[in-house]
């Protein structure tokens, strides 16, 4: 298998661990906020709209840092 092939693999496992975990320290993060009030697709639209705009920070802090 190819260097690019592994490093692909294990960033598509990486990828999908951290997304898990962002879901649970979402739950965690709104706990004593308005939204968790929310109940069924809208809790679980806030937490998936949570979670992106997280990733989008996260991209763009490291777009800074690498250049």
């Amino acid at each position: 298998m190819s260097k690019m092939k592994e490093l692909e693999q294990v960033a598509e496992f990486m990828a999908t661990t951290a997304k898990e975990t962002l879901m649970q320290n979402a739950e965690w993060a709104i706990d004593g906020t308005s939204l968790e009030e929310l109940e069924g697709d809208d809790y679980y639209d806030a937490l998936e709209e949570l979670v992106s705009k997280t990733i989008e920070i996260l991209y763009k802090q490291n777009e800074t840092t690498t250049g």
